[in-house]
């Protein structure tokens, strides 16, 4: 599944990434522009902001495995299931919020700066917290770690970046000619992606059931409400919160999917694979009925 959305994200970043808007912290990917007093120092600021972004994306997966956690401690009967919300909750942020953030008007620069990191520090973050928390569901030793589809997520970032960048520098007016009908592309691809990821997990929908439907909403909508909240309580702008919800919310669940089908022989790898399907499922709903209404 990761990789047939390749595809089409490639396609997605290669249009949202031709447009950086601006952030309080700048991220890891803004371009800089205009004039500063002689006294103001671009590397040291620059370099606060990055710092800022970083610490905000090991808060979020920090946040992410804590809720994962308490919600299949709390909720799961079994440990298959609740090594799958666990997993689910703690895989990295997806490209899928970079495009409710810009949908939404948020600060896309701090959301592709927290997507990135997110993706690079699981290649370390995602062992961790497998064979830390995880090990009280399951044994982690049984558990094979898709550092591949990891890698290939991280180049889907930053290859389209690069190109989108590119493509801003050089060529300025074709990118005033793509913004023009981004809301509406991006729309209907957001609205593509949820339709694909329900097609393609029509064969685990026949053991949802109540139970699996309401952690399937619970897991990325406490991840949006704590996101939320703790960027208020720090005084974050407007844009920012509506950033830090988007990533804390929503997961990369192709990858927890690819890890569970891995380690587990059928059928127990479709048992423990149908929370991330649900989380999946439910997870784009608030913020594309949002931005529809927005």
């Amino acid at each position: 599944m990761l990789r047939s959305f390749a595809v089409v994200l490639t396609l997605i970043f290669i249009i949202c990434f031709t447009r950086v808007k601006s952030s309080q912290y700048g991220g890891l990917f803004e371009p800089y522009h205009g004039t500063q007093p002689d006294n103001f120092n671009k590397s040291d600021e620059h370099g606060n902001k990055s710092s800022n972004s970083i610490l905000m994306a090991v808060q979020t997966i920090t946040e992410d495995s804590q809720i994962s956690f308490a919600i299949a401690k709390a909720v799961a009967s079994d440990s298959l299931t609740a090594v799958g919300i666990f997993v689910a909750g703690v895989c990295p942020g997806g490209g899928s919020s970079n495009i409710y953030t810009y949908l939404l008007d948020g600060d896309l620069s701090l959301s592709i700066t927290m997507t990135t990191i997110s993706t690079l520090l699981s290649l370390a973050m995602l062992p961790l917290w497998l064979y830390t928390l995880g090990s009280v569901f399951l044994e982690a030793n049984n558990l094979n770690i898709p550092y591949t589809d990891i890698v290939v997520t991280l180049s889907i970032i930053l290859i389209p970046l690069s190109v989108g960048l590119f493509i801003r520098i050089k060529f300025p007016k074709v990118t005033g000619m793509i913004e023009k009908g981004m809301a509406v592309v991006l729309t209907i691809l957001a609205l593509i992606l949820i339709t694909t990821g329900v097609i393609s997990s029509l064969y685990l929908f026949k053991m949802f059931n109540l139970k699996i439907i309401a952690v399937g909403c619970i897991l990325p909508y406490v991840g949006f409400c704590l996101g939320a909240v703790m960027s208020f309580i720090f005084k974050q702008p407007r844009k920012s919160i509506k950033t830090i919800a988007i990533e804390t919310g929503m997961q990369n669940t192709a990858i927890a999917m690819i890890l569970l089908l891995n380690s587990f022989p059928e059928p127990l790898g479709d048992i423990a694979t149908v929370a991330p399907v649900s989380a999946e499922v439910m997870s784009p709903i608030p913020p594309f009925l949002a931005s529809i209404v927005y």
